[in-house]
Formats: C-alpha cells, structure tokens, sequence
C-alpha cells in the first residue's frame, strides 16, 4: 500500500472488507508499511487491543455495552459504519453527532421500560431505526410503535396476547417491514397466547404485500388447526421468505418447534411435553395432525429432514408420523440429534428405514453409539445408503475400532463420517 495514498481512501477501503481476520491483516500491513497516519483505523486498532470482542466491532458497530475507556476510539470510528447496535440508554445527541445520518440503527429496549425510556422512545422514531428489539413486555410501546416508519427488523419477547394482535396490525400496515420475531413464553415452554383468525389474517396481509424474508411465532396455540395449516401454506408458497420459525402448542400437552430454512432446505422438528409426565402425556393424535400439515411443505421444498430430539423413543414416534407421506417428498437426507443409540436402536431405525428406503443420506449426531451399532446400520442399509455421517462423538473409538469400521464400511461401499472429542474428522471412503 503506497504511503502517500490518500487517508480517506485507505479508510473506505477498510469498510469494504467483509471479514474481520481481514480487515486485521490490512491494517496490520498499513503498520508495518509505517502508514504516517492511519486516522480512525489506529482507533479501531486500539479497540482490537484492549480486547473488544471481534463482534462487537465488524460488520456492525454494537454499542450496546460500549465502555467508558472505549468512549474515544468508538466516536472516532461510529461515523464510517453502515450499521450500529444501539440500547436505548444512547443519548440521541452522541448519535446525531457521531453517527452517519444515513447509517441502519438496531436499538434494543430495556426489559422493564420507565416513563423516561417511553418518551425518548419517539425520539428515537426520528432517527433511521430500521430493527427494533424489545426485550420484555410492556403496553405502552404500542403508542410509538407506529412511528419507525423505516423499520426492516422487529423483535419482541415476552408478548401478551394484546401485544402481539397490535404487533401484527402494525406488520399489515408496514411499508418496510421484512422479518418479525414474536416470542411469547416468559419461562422454557409457557404458551401465553392463542392466535386468533383476526391476528393470523394481519400476518397474512403482511406476507401478501412485502418481500419478507424471515418470521418466527414462539409460543403461541391456536383457535382452529384450519387456520394453523392456512399459516404454513402462506409461508411456504412465499418466494422471498429465507425462513420461519414456529414454536405452537396444542394448549395442553406439548409444544412442537418447527424450523425450516430455504437455503439449506432443511426442515426441522423437535417435541416437548408441557407435563409433567412427559412425552407419553402427549396427545399423539393432535401431534400427528401438527405433522401432517407440514406435508406441503416437504412435498415442494424441503431436501432434508432433521429431528432433533431427548431419546430414541421419541425420535422414532416422530418419524414414524412422517412414514405416510414420504414417498411424495423430495427429501434426500434423514438428520437425527440424539444424546445416546445402542445396537437395539441402531437395528430399529435400519428396519424403519429399509421398511421405507427414500433416504440416501444419513446423518446421526449422538454423544455415544458404539460401532457395533454403526456395522449394524451399515449391513442393513448399504444396498441403498450412500453416505452415513456421525457428526461429532463425544466417546472415542480406540485405534483398533477405527481401523476395523474403515475395512467393514469399505467393504459394505458406504461412505462414513465421524468426528472425535478432539476434532479430528475422520473419512472413510469406498
């Protein structure tokens, strides 16, 4: 880098850079070149040794828990950035002053707002919010809400049941609004608020009439499973959706988490009992109709399934549910999270899966499966499987166990992965 090249440009060059590792490499250069003066890349330099985390400072600018030592390294450098994370007790007059005026701003609101915080609330509105994230639930920000009139991004916890009907009113009636997360429980699975057709046709007024990108609904039931499935046809018919989020429940017995993500195609379950007495407490016939209705979904998108799950028994219930229809998906992959499979599971799952042999990858992640238990999928399955992946064991398999999977899984023509404690991959191939 030529030592008479203009500051500014040597500066915008910086904020190009994509990659933190980078953007420390290039300034590094401009040090050892003996760059006379590197202006707010020096600050941003002396942030990196003072030990700010690399997050809190590449792409985007959190100044959310901003130290008071940092104070005039952050001014120096807050006025490049394109993208600032703000908490509500950020004077407004340090960002008109510092901030680039055209800059994205996420402000993120206190759990508990006081009478102080509301007012500067609409201040706030002033100024280019573009993501909004509130924290904790409280009635009055419905007053303000209204008036981020540039907002992309809104992000609320806790959500009472009049909050989020204002929330998805508000979503109808956005210009700009492209991803909304609403989370309902205020403890691990608490199900506070049941959707109702008027809310569900505001979100739906919302996706028919903006190119949004992502939504997330936790913790809500519903009033009928007929609008529950008109929900998951709106969003799977979206073009521009990147991916959703729904955690719902049946009110009573469990609630199911369902992710899908359209860059992956992967589409993925997990069940939780909302009693007590656990996954047998669960109402297996409301539960194999919450399945069902993600039939489209596999039908026209999704390339793998993950299920993500406590114990084998579980897993295994579930699948069973997915078994009536999958021969009309276009799954490729089976993805299966479990804590523990013995040889007894291993020979279950090979005979559910030759029983219906649609997967030509399988990907078992489990803290503990003895290669017992990978021969036996490997003898039963290696007709049809191309590939078997074990993510990462916890256990490690001696010398010896390695070197006699290799020979049997080269002699069955399967491909295997598994991954130790120590993370050293290791790839068995035909």
């Amino acid at each position: 880098m030529p030592p008479n090249l203009p500051l500014e440009v040597i500066v915008h060059v910086a904020f190009f850079i994509q990659e933190w590792s980078t953007l420390i490499q290039y300034i590094e250069a401009l040090r050892s070149a003996t760059v006379a003066d590197l202006g707010p890349l020096e600050h941003m330099w002396e942030l990196h040794l003072q030990g700010c985390e690399n997050k809190d400072l590449w792409p985007r600018l959190d100044l959310t828990n901003t130290a008071d030592v940092s104070r005039i390294h952050v001014e120096a450098i807050a006025k490049y950035y394109g993208s600032l994370s703000l908490s509500a007790a950020t004077e407004i007059s340090w960002v008109s002053q510092f901030v680039d005026p055209k800059a994205s701003l996420q402000l993120i609101m206190p759990s508990k707002l006081g009478t102080s915080t509301l007012n500067v609330l609409h201040q706030w509105s002033q100024c280019r919010i573009t993501s909004l994230h509130f924290s904790g639930p409280h009635d009055s920000f419905c007053e303000h809400l209204s008036s981020f009139r540039q907002l992309q991004v809104l992000q609320m916890d806790r959500c009472t049941q009049s909050n989020a009907a204002i929330v998805f009113k508000f979503a109808a009636s956005s210009l700009s609004l492209l991803e909304l997360q609403v989370q309902t429980f205020q403890r691990r699975w608490y199900v506070n608020c049941v959707m109702k057709t008027s809310m569900a046709n505001d979100i739906f007024t919302w996706i028919g009439s903006l190119p949004v990108r992502r939504i997330e609904l936790m913790g809500f039931s519903w009033e009928s499973l007929t609008l529950r499935r008109e929900f998951l046809a709106v969003v799977n018919e979206k073009p521009t959706l990147e991916s959703f989020k729904l955690f719902d429940s049946d009110k009573t017995t469990f609630v199911l988490r369902t992710r899908y993500d359209r860059q992956s195609n992967m589409l993925s379950l997990a069940v939780s009992s909302l009693e007590i007495r656990g996954f047998a407490a669960m109402d297996m016939t409301t539960l194999t109709d919450y399945v069902y209705q993600l039939r489209e979904i596999l039908q026209t998108n999704a390339k793998t399934l993950q299920l993500v799950f406590l114990t084998w028994q579980q897993c295994r219930i579930l699948y069973n549910m997915f078994v009536p229809f999958l021969q009309e998906s276009s799954l490729g992959k089976l993805d299966i999270k479990l804590y523990k499979m013995t040889v007894d599971n291993a020979a279950q799952l090979a005979h559910d899966l030759f029983e219906h042999p649609h997967f030509h990858d399988l990907n078992i992640s489990t803290v503990n499966i003895p290669t017992a238990a990978v021969k036996t999928l490997l003898t039963a399955l290696s007709t049809w499987l191309s590939k078997i992946d074990l993510g990462r064991i916890e256990i490690v398999y001696s010398k010896e166990e390695s070197n006699e999977l290799k020979e049997f899984a080269l002699k069955q023509g399967v491909q295997v992965e598994f991954e130790f404690t120590w993370n050293k991959l290791v790839q068995l191939k035909t």
